[in-house]
């Protein structure tokens, strides 16, 4: 079975760490698959090419390239596949799917525009997604229920086949690489109280709130430090906030870094502040870990993650954020085995066996149906 695999760049972030982990186990299975990229930018563009994951770029400019030569040569890669996977919308490869013939699997992933107010181009992205979603040649599978339910509520999809395949945990890259930067912040921060978080700064991740929360916590605590690894559009708004909060000293940006696990290591308590988010993966990362993880109640399918039995560590404001790091620090000696259990077996449910498992069996049931009601 040939499975082409669409995303729009290389950018680092959830949906292409998961594209080219799944691509990579289908290689060791019974399954071809070939990844094809959008545009030629992002920081996964080495670890695409070192995976041995068969990829090519589209070479589009813009969502808005209807570039003659660039739809016929996606048309042609389709055509040499028997499944062409979508995890993000573009209109011409949504029609070159649907003019190749082949079976058509899109993926929600999340990307409501939720908290923005839309523009003219969402409007445009949005009609056209919604009518491409509603065909019955399109099946359609989402990493959450409620990124189900938000789908098809916005797109009124109405009575279609609809799977949710929540996304697993990755296989940590087991590299030996020693960053100086890292081992420099373990040594000069040993015993310091360090909450992080680890994303890409964007509007929905509300790193704001966190900045925040840190900052009436760790007012008059000299040994408690604020470590935000990535970058992104809200880097400037979250270096300013930090200096209008007075908490400069205490806080690390790091910027972009492939090796965000061992940042997280390095973290007594991870946060995950986004709103809407239709997963979380960085929140199962940080659980796996048996990292104390919180997240806020309008996470969106995030709460799916931790479930019921970790409602402790969902929050409603920035200051019961506040409080529950402030009663962290205070129990920060004392070692508590069973919570940290709790949260490794609760990422363990998420395995990314059992995911690439669902997938395959999607895949198979996909290609035994002609009608796709």
């Amino acid at each position: 079975m040939k499975i082409l695999h669409f995303i729009w760049s290389a950018n680092f972030g959830g949906i292409e760490k998961l594209v080219l982990g799944l691509a990579v186990a289908q290689m060791k299975g019974n399954t071809s698959p070939h990844i094809l990229i959008g545009c030629k930018k992002g920081e996964l563009l080495q670890s695409i090419s070192e995976s041995g994951a068969p990829f090519t770029f589209a070479g589009f400019k813009s969502g808005f390239d209807f570039s003659n030569s660039k739809y016929r040569k996606v048309l042609q890669i389709m055509k040499e596949h028997d499944i062409v996977h979508l995890h993000t919308f573009n209109p011409l490869i949504a029609w070159a799917a649907i003019r190749s013939g082949k079976k058509i699997l899109y993926t929600v992933h999340g990307n409501f525009n939720l908290g923005r107010s839309p523009g003219f181009n969402d409007h445009v992205m949005n009609l056209l997604r919604s009518l491409f979603l509603k065909r019955t040649d399109v099946w359609i599978t989402f990493n959450s229920s409620w990124a189900k339910e938000m789908a098809v509520k916005k797109y009124g999809l109405g009575n279609k086949r609809q799977t949710v395949i929540y996304n697993g945990l990755l296989p940590e890259n087991a590299t030996d690489t020693k960053s100086e930067t890292i081992a420099v912040f373990k040594q000069q921060n040993a015993d310091n109280f360090i909450i992080g978080t680890a994303c890409r700064f964007n509007h929905s991740k509300s790193v704001d709130r966190l900045v925040r929360a840190f900052a009436e916590f760790s007012r008059g605590k000299d040994d408690t430090r604020l470590l935000l690894v990535g970058d992104g559009s809200e880097r400037q708004h979250l270096e300013e906030l930090v200096d209008k909060l007075k908490i400069r000293e205490k806080t690390i940006f790091t910027g972009f870094s492939p090796e965000v696990g061992k940042w997280q290591d390095l973290m007594n308590i991870c946060v995950i502040p986004g709103r809407f988010e239709a997963f979380g993966l960085a929140a199962l990362e940080t659980m796996q870990k048996g990292i104390p993880t919180f997240i806020f109640n309008d996470a969106g399918g995030m709460l799916e993650v931790l479930g019921n039995d970790l409602s402790e560590y969902v929050m409603k404001s920035e200051s019961e954020l506040s409080a529950n790091l402030e009663r962290y620090y205070i129990m920060r000696r004392q070692q508590d085995e069973s919570r940290k259990n709790m949260l490794q077996q609760r990422a363990g449910i998420f395995s990314f066996e059992r995911m690439v498992s669902n997938y395959q069996n999607c895949y198979r049931d996909l290609m035994q149906n002609s009608n796709h009601h």
